[in-house]
């Protein structure tokens, strides 16, 4: 899968000032540009291989190269950045197959982090950390192992599977960062638009979910899988259709990619359940449903353009199970209901509807991982 165990030492911690850790944080911005450059080689190099390895369309990849690869940060906002993050010897990172794109985040927050960093690909999406790495070889290295030391940070991406496995195996002493499986949802509040002209604006809102649903397949820990409608059945209904519209326009644009066979399998179960459970459109390859009867239990599809709306109250009660799990919240809203979202969500990004995917570099897209030291 990949060569030998090798790791980089850039520098000694000792030499290893701000100035030096932004520059090559920016290293790292500068080599993901380079992969979403259509006209450099390792940007065709990734436009022939990523489709295989992501299971997206190539206008997916293409989508996701062009709009969700952080590429734009400046020194002054990295500075802030490293002013935040501690220093360690060696940090090593367990990537995810989910958004190819996220280990372009990941490995910029790991050499701010720390002079050495190696990176251990996921088996089923090699490609992009490989051209990460080889745009970038005196930074980091990609791993078939890791091999932690005590102090070390070691960050693991991935299923709580994986978490817990690779956790077990630590030797005492590393600091273990767990970014497990996550998701997105959407609140929309009808009355925050005027009676008059409302079923354009929830128009508009549809479209703008719909640009969130779309990259990645849905299958980013961002990615909104159920939207919580506070309104009237009938404007519930409204928006459900026109995001299935929207969802369906953007098909024509962005083709869905294909599912694996389990995932196809969930799908068509989802599919089953609300044609005779709810209300059910097509929304190209996927399908938006709509419950109008308020149940405080919450319905997650599952991944492949596949979205629910709750018609609730404005205590958002189907949320409450769900809270652990979310870690982005995309809103069309009043100032209050968005205020309240942010104080009983502290974890989770609160940011306007059509912006989820986006986040800006400040962290780890997950903010709700606790490091522990085992």
């Amino acid at each position: 899968m990949t060569g030998p165990r090798v790791e980089v030492a850039a520098r000694s911690p000792a030499a290893f000032d701000e100035p030096t850790r932004v520059r090559r944080a920016l290293a790292i911005l500068a080599a993901a540009a380079r992969i979403a450059d259509p006209a450099d080689p390792l940007g065709r190099r990734a436009r022939a291989e990523l489709p295989r390895t992501t299971g997206l369309s190539p206008e997916g990849v293409e989508l996701a190269l062009r709009e969700h690869l952080e590429v734009g940060p400046t020194d002054r906002e990295l500075g802030a950045l490293a002013r935040r993050t501690p220093v360690v010897a060696r940090t090593h990172l367990v990537l995810a197959s989910t958004v190819f794109v996220a280990p372009a985040r990941a490995v910029a927050l790991a050499v701010l982090e720390a002079p050495r960093v190696a990176l251990r690909p996921s088996r089923r999406e090699p490609a992009f950390p490989a051209l990460l790495v080889a745009a970038a070889p005196d930074l980091c290295a990609l791993v078939d192992e890791i091999d932690a030391a005590p102090g070390d940070h070691v960050h693991v991406f991935g299923a709580d599977e994986a978490q817990r496995a690779l956790r077990l195996a630590q030797p005492p002493g590393v600091r273990f960062h767990a970014h497990g499986p996550g998701l997105g949802v959407a609140v929309v509040e009808a009355e925050h638009f005027p009676a008059r002209g409302r079923d354009h604006a929830l128009g508009r809102v549809a479209r703008a979910l719909a640009a969130d649903v779309v990259p990645f397949d849905q299958r980013g820990c961002l990615s909104p899988r159920m939207a919580l409608f506070v309104g009237c059945a009938a404007d519930a209904e409204h928006f459900a259709r026109a995001l299935a519209r929207a969802l369906a326009e953007l098909e024509q644009r962005v083709p869905r990619g294909e599912l694996a066979p389990a995932e196809a399998a969930e799908a068509a179960r989802f599919r089953d359940t609300m044609t005779y459970a709810a209300q059910l459109w097509p929304a190209g390859r996927g399908a938006v449903s709509l419950a109008t009867a308020r149940d405080p239990l919450p319905i997650v599809p599952p991944v492949g353009r596949y979205l629910h709306v709750t018609v609730c109250g404005a205590g958002l009660e189907p949320l409450a199970p769900l809270r652990p799990l979310v870690t982005s919240v995309g809103v069309a809203a009043g100032l209050e209901l968005r205020a309240r979202l942010a104080r009983e969500l502290p974890s989770a990004r609160v940011v306007p509807l059509g912006t989820m995917q986006r986040p800006p570099l400040d962290g780890h897209v997950d903010r709700r991982v606790r490091p522990e030291t085992l």
